[in-house]
């Protein structure tokens, strides 16, 4: 897999050749690239390829915030952030 390459995107959110976590734990939330009016439907407003899901992990453990989701990943696009 080839590393991001996007210098705006934290290094927090990078893998960085950490191990991978195959379940869920009770009470991890699991964030989605939508606006929240969009939250009922969140395939209304994006395309498949734009919507992100990222997990926030727990207390003792944090994986990424709500709002980390909103970086944009398409090297094309003149844009660092959508807004929320």
């Amino acid at each position: 897999m080839q590393g991001c390459r996007l210098a705006y995107i934290p290094d927090r959110l990078h893998t960085n050749d950490r191990p991978i976590i195959n379940e869920f734990e009770v009470n991890e939330n699991l964030y989605l690239r939508c606006k929240a009016e969009d939250l009922e439907n969140p395939y209304r407003g994006v395309t498949i390829t734009e919507l992100s899901h990222n997990r926030s992990g727990l207390k003792d453990n944090i994986i990424c915030n709500p709002d980390d989701v909103l970086y944009n990943i398409k090297q094309n696009k003149p844009i660092e952030k959508y807004e929320n």
